[in-house]
């Protein structure tokens, strides 16, 4: 075996032992037998939520979880660019074609599901209430058939994504270490936090520069909630800045599966591990 097999062996090897450990832990851990639905969102666009989502949907699959993620973004839906346009059907279907959110699924190639949103289209650009509740029952019925549903929500407060992260077990909410970033963050907690939603919010710092501290970061932030707001929100874990995430967007591949032990690709891999052993 050449070196370039040895080292290819290796990471499989290793990326098998790290899936083998993490069944064992949540066997010993599992409880309800129910998917979780997850909402990735977060008060600004710019923060990588999209690439967030995606590549934490992948790296749940990776650990052998049966994933479906949903673009909610009813305007400029991108999640599929990372899958080379895979979808023949997408959100407006439901509404314009009368298909069920079922009828919309497609799978990836890269052991997630994937219910496309929908770009250009101004009849579900604003869902009224009947419909956004029309599609949380979909989502919820969704939830039955995989162990987790990621919604890859808008960005920002907006009735259309304010109803669907109300739905969700668990919040995540995205920032980068930038003021203005941060108080749209804190501003989607709160409201949150007043509708006295039942979700498990957690942060997540994004695109940190390596010469900061990701964690320290987090930190503050929570600190700052607990201290407004009197309540606390979880650690959601932080992510590198990569160029790696670049190249891999370009080729329209997850970083996880283009450079699956860069710095950035690990992390991703280590909130999704968190993610299975705590809940």
């Amino acid at each position: 075996m050449d070196r370039q097999s040895k080292l290819t062996f290796g990471n499989v090897a290793a990326l098998q032992m790290e899936r083998e450990f993490v069944d064992d832990q949540a066997t010993s851990l599992k409880g309800v037998n129910r998917g979780k639905i997850i909402s990735v969102t977060s008060g600004k666009g710019g923060v990588g939520k999209t690439t967030f989502s995606v590549n934490l949907a992948v790296a749940l699959a990776q650990f052998g979880r049966k994933t479906c993620l949903v673009d909610l973004d009813f305007g400029l839906a991108n999640d599929e660019i990372f899958f080379d346009g895979v979808a023949t059907r997408n959100l407006s279907d439901i509404f314009n074609n009368k298909k069920s959110i079922e009828e919309v699924v497609t799978n990836t190639g890269y052991g997630i599901d994937l219910v496309v949103g929908s770009s250009g289209d101004e009849s579900i650009s604003n869902l009224d209430e009947i419909r956004r509740k029309y599609l949380s029952n979909g989502l919820e019925r969704l939830s039955k058939k995989y162990d987790y549903i990621i919604l890859d929500t808008q960005a920002g407060v907006a009735k259309t994504t304010f109803d669907f992260l109300m739905i969700s077990d668990i919040v995540k909410v995205v920032f980068v270490p930038e003021p203005t970033s941060i108080i749209d963050a804190y501003t989607v907690i709160k409201m949150l936090y007043r509708a006295n939603s039942y979700a498990r919010i957690g942060v997540l710092s994004n695109m940190v520069d390596e010469d900061l501290d990701g964690k320290e970061i987090v930190e503050r932030f929570r600190g700052s909630v607990k201290k407004l707001l009197n309540c606390e929100v979880e650690d959601g874990g932080f992510i590198y800045n990569s160029q790696m995430v670049k190249y891999a967007i370009r080729l329209k591949k997850p970083v996880i599966v283009y450079s699956p032990f860069a710095k950035c690709s690990v992390q991703m891999r280590e909130i999704a591990r968190k993610i299975i052993l705590e809940s």
